[in-house]
């Protein structure tokens, strides 16, 4: 599952790496769900599916 970052904040599951703002990034649905249900993060299509649209 690909998420979309909202706005920043420090990933305490990734050694307080920090994530900024629009960094797609690619999770396990447990990891994207409980990303969106904090509003940290909303659900993206693959980088790959993106760039066939435009």
């Amino acid at each position: 599952m690909y998420i979309k970052v909202r706005h920043e904040f420090f990933d305490k599951e990734n050694s307080l790496c920090l994530r900024k703002k629009d960094e797609l990034l690619e999770v396990d649905e447990k990891r994207g769900k409980q990303l969106m249900a904090l509003h940290m993060a909303d659900e993206a299509e693959a980088p790959e599916k993106a760039l066939k649209k435009k």
